[in-house]
């Protein structure tokens, strides 16, 4: 290959490495973190697998991709006696779920935190069942600015988004002068959902859908110039999750890492080929 040839060709990987890479930002929605509280045998979890009973301190984080706690419960000094046990019956996928209840508190609350994200789209589904339309449970969405789950989730810190699964309807909390609220769908008793919650680090809104259907996209609760974690507050007797998963528009490093190896590759394979 001539040096003319050479250039040439490698301007187009390069080209086509860049469309490549703003194609992906702007559509393409690549795996972050998983959790689907299951065994080593079945169906989708974290890498370290999770056992039944308390799901506070499960899930690994050296060997869990994205994920940078494992489940933690907060607020048990508010709250006590809440909790979130993983289980064997409720679920939608694999062999396990799990199921949060206030218990003798007014609610309980739990999260995990994941790598954090900017500039990026980020996209976070689970399965959802409400066994009984009594009570409420608020998903926060928020920079938590630290690596840890344990901050007051009702005073809004860093929360770009809420979503608030009611006694029969599902709505999220929007703007940041006067926060509104508005209701999205009805829900039913005791019937699972794919809950979806897309946020917006660039356009600064966030949309939630049901079973792929969305609602128009709104402000964000407060303005954030991140996002790594999200808090589940559960004032119910009884809420079913299974098969949470995030993610992201922008690819994880090695994405890019084996693009740049495979068009080294063929420039390398076709300068031999001279």
């Amino acid at each position: 290959m001539n040096r003319k040839r050479f250039l040439v060709t490698t301007g187009c990987l390069i080209a086509i490495g860049l469309l490549a890479a703003g194609t992906a930002n702007a559509e393409t929605m690549y795996p972050l973190a998983e959790s689907g509280f299951n065994t080593s045998a079945s169906g989708i979890q974290d890498p370290s697998p999770l056992t039944t009973g308390d799901l506070n301190g499960q899930g690994g984080v050296d060997t869990a991709p994205g994920w940078t706690t494992p489940w933690k419960k907060y607020r048990d000094d508010a709250f006590p006696g809440g909790s979130a046990t993983v289980q064997t019956t409720a679920l939608t996928e694999g062999d396990q779920g799990v199921t949060l209840a206030k218990g003798t508190a007014v609610q309980t609350g739990y999260g995990r935190a994941f790598t954090t994200q900017t500039n990026a789209t980020v996209l976070w589904e689970a399965d959802i069942n409400m066994p009984t339309l009594s009570g409420g449970t608020n998903i926060y969405f928020a920079d938590l600015g630290r690596e840890d789950l344990e901050y007051d989730a009702e005073d809004y810190v860093g929360t770009a988004g809420v979503v608030v699964l009611g006694n029969s309807w599902i709505k999220q909390y929007y703007g940041t002068s006067t926060p509104a609220s508005t209701k999205f769908t009805n829900l039913t008793a005791n019937t699972w959902y794919r809950l979806s919650v897309l946020l917006d680090l660039q356009a600064d809104t966030y949309q939630i859908g049901i079973d792929g259907d969305y609602d128009v996209a709104r402000p964000f609760h407060q303005s954030v110039d991140s996002l790594n974690g999200f808090a589940i507050l559960c004032a119910r007797n009884s809420f079913h999750m299974d098969n949470v998963v995030i993610m992201t528009s922008i690819p994880e490093p090695s994405t890019f890492v084996l693009l740049c190896f495979a068009a080294v590759s063929l420039l390398i394979g076709q300068w031999c080929r001279r």
